[in-house]
């Protein structure tokens, strides 16, 4: 019954954090984030985004914040069955920022199959050097020949590669793109080699 403007400058006031989402009108999740009155736990991330009032980029703001990100990132994201709809969320969230992002992929508890859908050229960079893509020939096609991502997916995969090369059609100025790459003096001897 509390009029919205109210409510909005009194939450804005509070030093003390809501512990959780219980017992808040489904109606209040948005305020609570958007105003970042919630503590900052994964727990809490998945009940925003189970409610009928969330909002993608309320919830990409809050995880934005430089405090948000550290607490929920001093911990990993655990790979269960519940978590999934987040983890999809986090990779898939190309709104945050290139210095958030890392640090959510980072947390994430296990690599995605492919690619996802509409990232950034510099979000997908980061999937590869944080090893959170499966390294095969299909991703490897779904890259941008353009541009560098191709040569960098490989070069962070490089031993996957040399154990089976004649899986992956690449001709030879992709492999001298490889030896200009941060790979070491024997793998770049093993290139050469084919």
């Amino acid at each position: 019954e509390i009029d919205e403007t109210n409510l909005r400058v009194f939450l804005g006031r509070q030093e003390a954090l809501l512990p959780a989402l219980d017992g808040i009108p489904e109606s209040r999740h948005t305020m609570v984030f958007e105003l970042g009155r919630i503590a900052s736990t994964w727990e809490n991330c998945i009940a925003f985004m189970g409610s009928s009032g969330f909002a993608a980029e309320i919830l990409v703001d809050y995880l934005d914040r430089d405090a948000v990100r550290a607490a929920l990132t001093s911990r990993s994201l655990a790979n269960e069955p519940q978590t999934l709809r987040l983890r999809q969320f986090l990779v898939n969230a190309d709104a945050l920022s290139d210095r958030s992002y890392r640090d959510y992929v980072r947390a994430l508890p296990n690599a995605f199959r492919e690619f996802p859908k509409d990232l950034d050229s510099a979000k997908l960079g980061i999937l590869i050097e944080e090893h959170k893509i499966t390294f095969s020939a299909e991703n490897l096609g779904t890259l941008d020949a353009e541009t560098d991502l191709p040569v960098l997916f490989v070069s962070e995969n490089i031993q996957a590669y040399l154990a089976s090369p004649d899986t992956f059609t690449v001709d030879d100025d992709f492999r001298e793109a490889l030896l200009d790459g941060k790979i070491s003096d024997g793998d770049k001897r093993a290139i050469i080699d084919l």
